[in-house]
């Protein structure tokens, strides 16, 4: 089945398209939005602790498809962006920092207070 998020009108996989190649992706994502993987920010593990009752969050394909979302958590979120994914988007999450940048296996997300 193929499940497809958009956000704010603008479809996804737009953003995934005009994406080019970058020398370092970040490892902290700073605000809501769409960040592609090894360009915006790298694979790895990924914390929150400010999400609010209204963060959403998703693990994108290059295509735009969702891989892996969650949503209506507060508090700390913990999420597991993996080498092979296209994007992350997020919204209401607060800042997500790498706990551990090395770790790039499947992804893995969860939800916590």
């Amino acid at each position: 089945m193929r499940k497809s998020l958009w956000l704010t009108g603008f479809g996804v996989a737009a953003v995934l398209a005009s994406a080019g190649p970058a020398a370092a992706a970040p490892t902290i994502m700073d605000h809501d939005g769409t960040y592609v993987v090894g360009t915006d920010i790298t694979p790895g593990d990924y914390v929150t602790y400010s999400a609010t009752g209204s963060c959403v969050w998703a693990r994108l394909t290059s295509y735009g498809d969702v891989l892996e979302s969650g949503n209506g958590g507060s508090g700390t979120q913990r999420i597991r962006i993996a080498a092979g994914d296209g994007a992350f988007s997020s919204t209401g999450c607060g800042v997500w920092r790498t706990e551990n940048a090395n770790r790039t296996g499947s992804g893995t997300g969860s939800a916590g207070s």
